[in-house]
């Protein structure tokens, strides 16, 4: 799909930042959208609960802060629950769309809720939150009552709250979906629509996580080994990890060729970039790898046409994936174009990106945000 026309000749920093098992890149709206990884778990231990398992119950980790206390999931009802923070403006752009969940569904038993995870540090609380936006949170919400008490609960020990976080609790209080911490909105609505409706393929669904987690136990001992590497600082081990990761499951590890990427680039920038024409193709269905790969690509600088090119190839291709149907890849786009000096590319993507956020209900203070950053674009042009 993409060739590279020729060997590059210049040399540059590499400024995105690998720490520990995880390119930690931040979405087109500024929030993180992977957390900082600790050791994984132990092959063959499951340390999380997965699709088609029992939905752990929060009530003795969470205080509810607004509407009714929800103790436990009642059968008969479906549940969205999605787990925020007052820092995650991706979590904060779709609040009112929860709510237009909430209310939309309500008489077929859907209840939105909405669990505050608790950052590290000095930020805005969550009841200050609720306080300064009353409105945009139409349905329960909580918090947790202990830092880090809820994420290792539903995410497990290895992860400290990766947001956004979502999941479907179905009417037997089984998880039916959940979410991607790299592409947190894939394919919600679609599971949310058949859970409610009674046709979603609970078995399909079970099966296909099932698989996910065996690739992630079946990468366990790499991840330890890339986090050893990382520490050590043994770039080689590191690179051979990164390839061994890819060639396991390119859908799951994907991410891992923007760290190699970056890794081989601070080497020898003709040999990185060679590298990449073999790795491309194995995540070209895969729109978040994509959209990071073509961050790790901008951050080395693109100094010609064809590196510049390649920037915009990989970014249009993640939101041709999408569909329109999230605008934070538009977003993104919209900022990888404008800089690589393209502003009537960026304006466009961005424009597409501020009406897809309008028709999904966005939060007014982030499209706001969106729509001054659209017109800083149009004003270049």
């Amino acid at each position: 799909m993409f060739k590279l026309q020729h060997r590059l000749r210049h040399s540059a920093a590499v400024t995105l930042i690998v720490s520990g098992l995880a390119v930690l890149g931040t979405s087109s709206d500024g929030s993180v959208t992977a957390s900082t990884q600790m050791e994984p778990p132990a092959v063959g231990v499951r340390a999380r609960p997965v699709v088609g398992d029992s939905a752990p119950e929060l009530g003795a980790h969470v205080e509810w802060l607004r509407g009714d206390s929800v103790p436990s999931f009642e059968t008969g009802n479906v549940y969205l629950v999605d787990f925020w923070a007052t820092w995650c403006l991706s979590c904060v752009a779709r609040m009112p769309h929860l709510s237009n969940l909430a209310r939309e569904h309500a008489s077929e038993g859907l209840k939105v809720l909405g669990i505050a995870v608790l950052q590290q540090g000095s930020g805005m609380s969550p009841s200050a939150f609720l306080d300064m936006k009353p409105t945009s949170m139409d349905y329960a919400v909580a918090q947790e009552t202990e830092r880090g008490t809820v994420p290792k609960l539903v995410q497990g020990p290895s992860e400290e709250g990766a947001l956004p976080f979502l999941y479907i609790v179905d009417r037997a209080g089984r998880i039916a979906w959940r979410s991607d911490p790299l592409d947190p909105y894939a394919g919600l609505e679609p599971a949310l629509t058949s859970v409610l409706d009674g046709t979603w393929d609970l078995a399909q669904a079970t099966e296909k996580d099932a698989h996910r987690e065996l690739m992630e136990r079946q990468a366990a001992p790499l991840l330890q080994a890339l986090s050893e590497s990382s520490r050590s600082g043994d770039a080689v081990a590191g690179e051979r990890i990164r390839e061994e990761l890819l060639m396991l499951d390119a859908e799951l590890f994907g991410h891992q060729l923007a760290a190699l990427f970056q890794l081989q680039a601070a080497q020898d920038r003709d040999v990185a970039f060679e590298n990449l024409e073999g790795h491309i193709e194995r995540i070209a269905n895969n729109p978040s790898a994509l959209l990071a790969l073509a961050r790790a690509v901008a951050a080395a600088a693109p100094a010609d046409s064809d590196e510049r090119s390649l920037v915009v190839r990989l970014a249009t291709t993640a939101s041709e994936l999408k569909a329109g149907s999230d605008p934070d890849y538009d977003w993104a786009l919209a900022k990888l174009v404008f800089g690589v000096g393209d502003s009537v590319g960026a304006a466009a993507a961005m424009s597409r990106a501020v009406a897809s956020a309008e028709g999904q209900g966005w939060d007014s203070s982030v499209l706001s945000m969106m729509r001054r950053e659209a017109a800083r674009y149009e004003a270049a042009q």
